[in-house]
C-alpha cells in the first residue's frame, strides 16, 4: 500500500510514456473504496456544486419527490469522478493488485468473459440458436424463445416487450408487429402559402428503399382544408392544402418505407418449430 502523490486521469501519450518508464506509477483500475462521510467531505471540497446536487437529491428522495430528484440529477455537470474528485483529492492511497480483470464495458467483453459453445457462440439467457457461429447472443426477454440465424436475422416466439419505469412501477411496453419489414421516421414542418417541400433525412434514406414507394402520413396542427402529398421522390415529398388553400399551418409527418434488401418479404414461412417454452 502506497500514499498517492498525484492522480492523473487519461494523460496524453507523451506523459503516459514517461510514467511507464519511471517505474513509479500505477495504472488505476477504476475501483475506489471509501467511507461515505469521507467521500462526501472530499467531494464538497473538490466539486462543491456536485456535492450540493447530491444533497438536493438526497433530500428529494427522502421526501419521495421524483421530479426534484430528476431535476437535480439533470443539472449535474457531465464529468467523471476521476476529474471531479480524484485529481483534487489529498488523502488517497493505492494498493498493488495482480488479478484478471475486465471492464465489461462493451459487447466483445462477453466474448472474453463467457464460455463459447461448440459453434463458437457466446449465449446468455437460453436463446434458441440455429445456423449461427462465432456470435454473441444476449437474450433477456424472459420466456421469449429467439433464433439467431447466421445471416443476422432474428426470429422470436412470444411477445417482444421492453420494461419501462412508470411512477415507481415496472410496466411492459410492447413492440409493434408487422407482416412486412418497415422502417419509419417522424418529423414536423409547415406550409407556406399552402404548400411545403419536406426533405427526407439522408441517413434514413440509406436504410430504406424509396424507389419502390413509401407512405407519408400527415397530421395538421391547426385549422385548414386538409393536407395531401402531391408528389414524392427519393429525396423529398411535396405537401399541399386541399382545395387550393393557402394557409401556413404546421403539421407532423410520419414516413414508412421498406427496409433496403427486405422489400419482398411478407409473412415469410417459418419451417422450423419455435416454441417459447424452449427458452425456459
Amino acid at each position: 500500500v502506497y500514499p498517492v502523490a498525484a492522480f492523473h486521469e487519461k494523460p496524453d501519450a507523451a506523459r503516459a510514456e514517461t510514467y511507464m518508464q519511471s517505474g513509479r506509477h500505477f495504472w488505476n483500475g477504476g475501483m475506489f473504496f471509501w467511507r461515505l462521510s469521507v467521500f462526501l467531505a472530499a467531494l464538497a471540497e473538490a466539486s462543491p456544486n456536485i456535492a450540493a446536487a447530491i444533497r438536493a437529491m438526497t433530500d428529494a428522495m427522502r421526501a419521495g419527490d421524483d421530479g426534484r430528484v430528476r431535476q437535480a440529477f439533470e443539472a449535474l455537470d457531465d464529468i467523471s469522478i476521476d476529474y471531479a474528485l480524484m485529481e483534487h483529492a489529498h488523502n488517497v492511497i493505492v494498493a498493488r493488485a495482480d488479478f484478471d480483470w475486465d471492464d465489461v464495458g462493451s459487447w466483445p467483453a462477453l466474448d472474453r468473459t463467457r464460455v463459447r459453445d461448440a459453434a463458437g457462440n457466446v449465449a446468455v439467457g437460453n436463446p434458441v440458436v440455429i445456423d449461427c457461429r462465432d456470435s454473441i447472443i444476449y437474450n433477456d426477454a424472459g420466456d421469449v424463445a429467439c433464433r439467431i440465424h447466421e445471416n443476422g436475422n432474428l426470429t422470436c416466439a412470444g411477445v417482444k416487450s421492453a420494461v419501462v419505469e412508470i411512477e415507481q412501477e415496472q410496466r411492459l411496453l410492447y413492440a409493434v408487429e408487422s407482416p412486412e419489414v418497415w422502417f419509419e421516421d417522424f418529423g414536423a414542418a409547415a406550409l407556406l402559402g399552402g404548400e411545403a417541400v419536406v426533405g427526407i433525412d439522408p441517413l434514413f434514406a440509406k436504410t430504406v428503399n424509396l424507389d419502390v414507394g413509401y407512405h407519408v402520413f400527415l397530421t395538421p396542427l391547426g385549422d385548414c382544408n386538409g393536407l395531401y402529398v402531391a408528389t414524392n421522390t427519393g429525396a423529398s415529398f411535396e405537401v399541399r392544402e386541399l382545395g387550393g388553400g393557402i394557409s401556413s399551418v404546421s403539421f407532423d409527418y410520419r414516413i414508412v418505407a421498406h427496409r433496403a434488401g427486405y422489400e419482398d418479404l411478407r409473412l415469410e414461412l417459418e419451417t422450423t418449430s419455435l416454441d417459447a417454452g424452449e427458452a425456459d
